[in-house]
């Protein structure tokens, strides 16, 4: 029997550009609409001062994954599982399946089919799984991750094997002996984060849309979704049409 109890975390950054703020507002109509009563636990922050990074998003995604590693220890403490999602998520239908598996796991990270890894979300067994070792992947993850935001020739350097902030961090701690005995379940990103390298391939199994790319264009008013349409395959007009239906409801109500 699936074990239901879970919740999902996201952070918000309250001084970001208004696409970042549509976007949050849709993924928590989409959990409301689509995960049942499931707690949104949404962090609400403000950039930090004093960045040493010219691109924002590094400060945002180091201060990230400080909140989410809260979270973390939060549901360890209560005992339940935990869904970490960025802002610019939709969650299409209920995410407890990922935990039904009859294979237990501490961790399930989403990958592409090219072997990249996106941490855009990230799936915690805190219920059943190994509570030590969950607390300390996420330090060693934050700790990975702050010591390359203060180190940008280091940063720089493991861009050029995997790119991203917290990306590269998490990268690089796989397979670590400091990590012990936690358990690592791969999940397509088609079915629990699937972003624009899926968007050919999306269909009902799909659990988690990811806003980029070209979505995101139009989210922010830099693509019109009229020119956009015609030029979309079958797969991706459709996870533009499911995508449309929850900006479409936050854009009625601004």
């Amino acid at each position: 029997m699936v074990h239901s109890k879970y919740r999902i975390a996201t952070v918000i950054f309250d001084d970001s550009p208004l696409v970042y703020h549509r976007m949050a507002q849709a993924l928590e109509l989409s959990v409301h609409c689509n995960a049942g009563d499931v707690r949104l636990q949404m962090f609400h922050c403000k950039t930090p001062t004093g960045t040493i990074h010219e691109n924002v998003s590094f400060a945002w995604n180091t201060l990230k994954l400080r909140f989410w590693e809260e979270a973390v220890l939060d549901a360890l403490d209560a005992g339940e599982r935990i869904v970490l999602l960025d802002a610019d998520m939709l969650v299409l239908r209920d995410l407890s399946q990922v935990f039904s598996n009859d294979k237990p796991f501490d961790i399930g990270i989403t990958f592409r089919p090219d072997g990249f890894l996106n941490g855009g979300a990230i799936y915690v067994d805190s219920a059943d799984g190994c509570a030590n070792a969950i607390r300390l992947f996420f330090h060693t993850w934050r700790s990975m991750n702050d010591a390359l935001y203060f180190d940008p020739k280091t940063l720089e350097q493991f861009f050029k094997v995997h790119p991203g902030m917290n990306q590269t961090s998490l990268f690089h701690i796989l397979g670590l002996p400091v990590l012990g005995p936690v358990c690592i379940k791969k999940l397509t990103t088609l079915e629990w984060n699937c972003m624009n390298s899926d968007w050919h391939l999306f269909n009902s199994s799909t659990a988690v849309l990811h806003i980029k790319g070209v979505l995101r264009g139009v989210c922010a008013g830099l693509v019109n979704e009229v020119d956009l349409s015609p030029r979309l395959g079958k797969r991706l007009s459709a996870a533009f049409l499911v995508w449309k239906q929850y900006y479409d409801c936050i854009s009625s109500t601004e």
